[in-house]
């Protein structure tokens, strides 16, 4: 259950999920046994899946496209399991609206032509529409 103090446990973490629980009791104002039982708690109940790194692609030297992926539907799902085997796409989603697929890739930017016409003979692709980042205002 996301009550008001999971939440703000959840944004702390956010901030910084290396700070120490007695960190972020402090911050929130409740004990530091309370923030550790409601981590292992949303850590079993699935809410926080994973804690990870979060890194600057273009400080790292990646162009990064979003891009929208249009399949055959009868394909849909092969074509979206096909993507997530490509170390350069970053995240792979099945959507409703303009794309049935959206992309994120990082590549170098002589690289991104590459892997763009790669995806488009996929069997079962039918359009690829990408779209490059300018700025990332908000991870």
């Amino acid at each position: 259950m996301l009550d008001d103090i999971n939440q703000k446990i959840i944004e702390q973490l956010q901030k910084d999920a290396r700070q120490k629980n007695t960190a972020i009791a402090e911050k929130i104002g409740v004990a530091e046994s309370t923030v550790r039982k409601r981590i292992k708690e949303m850590i079993q109940n699935g809410i926080i899946s994973s804690f990870s790194v979060q890194l600057d692609p273009v400080a790292m030297g990646y162009t990064v496209a979003i891009v929208g992926i249009d399949t055959d539907s009868a394909k849909l799902l092969k074509v979206a399991e096909k993507l997530t085997a490509f170390k350069e796409i970053r995240s792979v989603q099945l959507s409703t609206g303009d794309h049935h697929i959206i992309c994120e890739i990082w590549a170098k930017e002589k690289k991104l032509s590459e892997y763009l016409e790669e995806i488009s003979t996929l069997k079962g692709v039918e359009r690829v529409c990408p779209a490059i980042v300018m700025e990332r205002l908000k991870p």
